[in-house]
């Protein structure tokens, strides 16, 4: 492709090889692209890459362990079951029943207000909650009050972020980089704030800038940085919630069923997250379809030495690419109706979520840290929005929106054309 040598895997087998030879098969290169395509610096670029030492300049691990590699280990910390994942989804449900309220309902999303109903986008009202969320559960109040504008700069880039991945000349992506100089912008002027105006920073934020400031990196690079994160943590929640309850929309009785059964989990005060998670088999089986169905991310790696996968021969600075929607779609792992939104097929057949064929976080060093956190906020919003208004489809005529595939994404498919949801909304008498 390009003058460049790839090899495409799809067999699962291969795939699990791929994932186990971290050492040959590389994905430092990848990242490093991305981190220049934002516009961190050489110099910033390499101190992430430098192995950490100590005051004496001995390394601090047996391995000389790299300061961009640490951060992955503090995200599990952060994201992954325990106290800090706890804390975290604790923000988030807080900032979620706030933004729920009737009276809440974000201009960004309403359509038409009248007497006892509203009528919503439902792409973006999912877009608003969540990254509002995200926001501020990640970095406290401070950064949308520098620039309340984010959550709008930050779809402007997410929409066209396929260009910063094939690497579009400036002049072709003139709105992509505008929005990424926004973003830039208002992370630099928050990581230059004093931490005490900044101290509802989550765990992850604040030890990862203490090891990047550590490491020498300037404000505008850290703020590149966690840009990089906000993209991995915004981009893919808002269009699975946005998914899964318009798929609910059109299977009333699905909907009622899922409604019965996560109501004792919901009540005005409080959203019970861990009950959602563990007792809620319908509910986690709708989940995993709608990942099923929606999920067009791929995987990739550089080859740096010349190894083997399965019966094939890699040559030396070739790339290798996982593409997962082939595996979700694969009729004899799923079924003849693979493009059908079925549940059943996770209830009836309980370990199907560990097949090898069901890859929607990923895996190896890319499976995506994130995972737990994103489930657990999907479920609180969709569970607050089921439980706490009556919904009814205004533009039902149009029918589900359609997946668009022209286009390439990290993770999960946007609806072609600017497809949308136009929902009726009414406050639920319980």
């Amino acid at each position: 492709m390009a003058g460049q040598k790839m090899y495409i895997i799809t067999s699962p087998k291969d795939i699990s090889s791929v994932y186990k030879n971290s050492q040959l098969l590389t994905f430092d290169g990848f990242v490093k692209d991305m981190y220049s395509n934002f516009g961190m610096s050489a110099t910033g670029i390499a101190q992430m890459f430098e192995p950490v030492t100590s005051k004496d300049g001995k390394a601090t691990s047996p391995l000389g362990q790299q300061y961009a590699h640490l951060g992955t280990g503090i995200q599990r910390e952060q994201l992954h079951p325990g106290d800090n994942l706890d804390s975290l989804i604790n923000t988030y449900v807080g900032h979620i029943k706030q933004q729920m309220n009737w009276d809440k309902v974000p201009n960004s999303c309403l359509i038409q207000a009248l007497p006892g109903k509203k009528v919503v986008s439902l792409r973006n009202w999912c877009a608003d909650v969540l990254g509002q969320a995200t926001a501020q559960a990640f970095f406290g109040t401070a950064l949308l009050e520098l620039n309340p504008q984010l959550l709008e700069d930050f779809h402007t880039f997410d929409s066209n972020s396929w260009m910063l991945l094939y690497q579009y000349p400036r002049a072709f992506a003139k709105p992509m980089f505008e929005a990424i100089e926004k973003g830039t912008e208002a992370f630099t002027r928050y990581f230059q704030l004093p931490t005490e105006k900044r101290n509802q920073m989550c765990y992850y934020v604040q030890i990862v800038e203490a090891k990047q400031r550590r490491a020498g990196m300037s404000n505008r690079d850290i703020a590149i940085s966690a840009q990089g994160l906000f993209w991995a943590a915004n981009a893919n929640p808002c269009k699975i919630c946005f998914w899964f309850i318009a798929h609910l929309l059109y299977n009333p009785v699905l909907l009622e069923a899922i409604r019965k059964e996560i109501t004792p989990a919901v009540s005005r005060q409080e959203i019970n997250v861990q009950y959602l998670v563990d007792q809620c088999p319908l509910l986690d089986a709708s989940f995993n379809e709608i990942l099923r169905l929606t999920t067009n991310a791929s995987s990739a790696r550089n080859v740096d030495a010349t190894t083997t996968v399965g019966n094939k021969t890699l040559i030396s600075g070739a790339k290798v690419l996982i593409p997962y929607r082939q595996l979700h779609y694969n009729a004899e792992v799923f079924g003849p109706d693979v493009h059908t939104f079925n549940p059943s097929r996770f209830l009836d057949n309980k370990d199907l979520h560990k097949s090898p064929y069901f890859k929607p976080w990923g895996g190896g060093l890319t499976h995506c840290s994130g995972r737990f956190v994103a489930k657990r906020e999907i479920l609180a919003l969709s569970a607050v929005i089921l439980t706490q208004y009556e919904l009814a489809v205004a533009n039902k005529e149009a029918g589900i929106p359609e997946f668009d595939l022209t286009k390439p994404t990290l993770g999960v498919m946007d609806p072609i054309g600017g497809m949308d949801v136009l929902l009726e909304v009414r406050p639920r008498v319980r």
